[in-house]
């Protein structure tokens, strides 16, 4: 059987693929990335196939003029979503040429192409990821594989403890089947405990994870950019292209602090977290409101006629250069019901006194139904599905889930636990996200243990053996 996998610059997915390659069923070959500058992944009597990190970035694949051309029987098996690609492109930086539209056009088709030779060539039959795949290569993989009606499935971290999901598709579909899992419903009951407590603070906020993250991604970005500096000569080019990102940076920041305020926590408002980006939480789970902008502009409408307001408060790790721009800004502080908060004050605070959260998606959705205070969800979320959570597509479907909320609607606590007594069928036990590890409460060891019979039971369960 050949797979893809990838995920092996982590010692995590490492030893899941050599668990699962070994304790599940012979894998002759796996198609992989590889990072610049790591060993070689191995694995006992099976081929690796790696395909360079860099290349996933630049979309100029090693060996392109030999693979099979695409033609329009392949594009049109491609659904509407995999033009997400094109902003997905934006997590690599603007310096390499993705502000212009034909270049992520061109590096579209080449993903596509590349892609699709590898997996008809070689005969993928599953491909496996350690995450939501949310990169250009690695979405682009999961999309030609399921238009090709080949196996999919990706594992998701979730809120409660030590709990992941399997996925197949990037739109959620409601549980309708259901287990007993006596870990995982003391994992929900911790969980809901921990983020009941008014000093409640997320453990991801109170370490360096997401900065050591942002960190890596920059270091990988920056080395990309240096060879390219190296390659092309372009040094003059690279210098006045960080010159003006510094002017803009600050230009905007500037702009912002004219319209940032102190909330009043008195007034009826909607609080909207804005996710970082580029990340997962929008591109893909955002599907088209991967554009924040389209859901505060829904929000704000709905609620033009009253005395009801909406505050904003930006992430706290956001570069207004990546991944925003000024025009974003400008367009949402033009609205009159809209305000922006400054970045230094609790988000606590803020949602529990709010009337609603509005959000894409992200822990805080489950913490405010947690504590009572109803979820507008524009995301593909785990807990899109649960009491307190009106999922929003619609002009229609938002005025009527205000409507409700402003005649009194409040999640009840006791009506959230009762349903989370439910375990689905595809939540799992163990810690699929190595960034996670630190709070997680089971052995390293067992851990492997676990994503690997994990993933041996769902696949089971799928038939995916016969």
């Amino acid at each position: 059987m050949n797979i893809f996998f990838d995920e092996t610059s982590t010692n995590l997915g490492k030893n899941f693929l050599k668990g699962f390659c070994n304790k599940i069923m012979p894998v002759t070959k796996i198609i992989t990335f590889k990072l610049p500058n790591t060993d070689q992944f191995e694995v006992k009597n099976t081929d690796i196939l790696d395909v360079e990190y860099d290349e996933t970035i630049s979309s100029n694949y090693a060996g392109m003029d030999k693979t099979i051309p695409i033609d329009k029987g392949i594009i049109d098996s491609l659904n509407y979503d995999s033009l997400l690609t094109l902003k997905m492109i934006e997590r690599f930086g603007s310096f390499k040429g993705e502000d212009d539209f034909e270049k992520r056009v061109e590096m579209f088709f080449n993903h596509v192409r590349f892609w699709n030779h590898i997996i008809e060539v070689h005969k993928i039959k599953i491909a496996i990821f350690l995450d939501i795949p949310h990169e250009p290569a690695a979405f682009i993989i999961y999309q030609l594989m399921r238009a090709k009606g080949k196996m999919t499935v990706y594992h998701q971290q979730i809120a409660f403890l030590d709990t992941y999901t399997f996925e197949e598709t990037i739109k959620l579909q409601k549980p309708v089947k259901f287990k007993k899992d006596d870990f995982i419903k003391e994992n929900i009951r911790l969980t809901i405990e921990e983020f009941s407590k008014i000093d409640y603070i997320p453990f991801y906020s109170k370490n360096n994870y997401k900065d050591l993250k942002n960190y890596d991604n920059k270091f990988k970005k920056l080395k990309s950019i240096i060879n390219e500096i190296i390659s092309k000569k372009v040094f003059f080019k690279y210098i006045f292209y960080r010159m003006n990102k510094v002017i803009l940076d600050t230009r905007i920041t500037n702009f912002l602090k004219k319209f940032e305020i102190s909330p009043d926590l008195n007034k009826k408002y909607i609080l909207i977290p804005l996710n970082y980006q580029p990340e997962a939480t929008t591109s893909p789970k955002g599907d088209i409101f991967v554009y924040q902008s389209l859901m505060i502009k829904m929000i704000s409408h709905s609620l033009i006629d009253s005395d009801w307001i909406i505050y904003i408060k930006e992430h706290p790790l956001q570069s207004p250069t990546f991944g925003r721009n000024l025009k974003f800004y400008m367009d949402l502080v033009s609205l009159k019901n809209v305000f922006f908060i400054k970045k230094n004050l609790s988000g606590r605070k803020l949602l529990l006194s709010s009337k609603a959260l509005g959000i894409v998606s992200g822990t805080m959705g489950l913490e405010a139904i947690v504590n009572e205070i109803p979820v507008l969800c524009f995301g593909e979320i785990y807990y899109k599905f649960f009491h307190g959570v009106f999922p929003i597509e619609t002009n229609v479907q938002l005025d009527q889930a205000i409507l409700k909320i402003k005649n009194g609607f409040k999640p009840q606590k006791k009506k959230l636990l009762t349903q989370l007594r439910k375990i689905p069928s595809n939540y799992y036990h163990g810690c699929s996200n190595e960034g996670y590890l630190e709070a997680s409460k089971i052995p390293y060891n067992q851990n492997v243990k676990n994503l690997v019979q994990n993933l041996n039971h769902y696949l089971k369960s799928r038939n995916f053996y016969d």
